[in-house]
């Protein structure tokens, strides 16, 4: 029977007193009682339990596109009556937040201003004069379109949008060719 040094890890008989490795004294390892399950009863059990504790389909649980508040929801403060504040919920394929993408805002004489999502799907862009901007996301690949849309800006409030994404599903078997990639060889007879 094997046990683990307690300095450098590696793997010691039980009826070493020190590490042949590290020369460190090793604790002697207490006996244990065979386990009555076998690797394949322990496996089946898990592979039952694990699907219920799956979250992945979690709805999103902000109010709906567009809605307008008049304060912030984080400690209550009234929005600052000359500017406005935009909150962007960004979810794939209609319920699923996506964390870490990149989210623009762009204005009529105002500078592009860019954020990334938190871990909820969320992205704010406050202290924004009054006015239309146009929002958009894109995932970095030369062959998609951004998605986005526009949105009002009012003094004084806040204005909420959902922006839907599509995000296909992972292929591991989805092997792209690169151009001028030799065509499969056939065996003549």
């Amino acid at each position: 029977m094997l046990s683990p040094c307690p300095s450098c890890r590696r793997h010691v008989a039980a009826a070493d007193q020190t590490c042949p490795f590290c020369g460190t004294p090793v604790p002697r390892a207490s006996a244990r009682a065979p386990s009555k399950l076998t690797r394949a009863a322990i496996f089946a059990s898990t592979a039952l339990v694990a699907p219920a504790c799956w979250t992945g389909n979690a709805k999103v649980a902000d109010p709906p596109p567009n809605e307008i508040v008049t304060k912030h929801e984080a400690d209550g403060t009234p929005v600052d009556s000359k500017t406005g504040t935009v909150v962007f919920v960004v979810v794939s394929n209609g319920s699923t937040p996506v964390s870490g993408r990149d989210v623009q805002l762009l204005g009529g004489d105002q500078p592009p201003r860019a954020a990334q999502t938190d871990a909820r799907g969320v992205v704010t862009f406050a202290n924004l004069p009054p006015g239309n901007y146009r929002y958009q996301t894109h995932d970095g690949h030369p062959r998609h379109s951004p998605s986005g849309g526009m949105v009002a800006v009012t003094a004084g409030q806040v204005a909420r949008a959902t922006i839907n994404i599509y995000i296909p599903p992972y292929n591991p078997h989805a092997t792209p060719m690169p151009y001028g990639a030799p065509p499969a060889r056939r065996r003549l007879v």
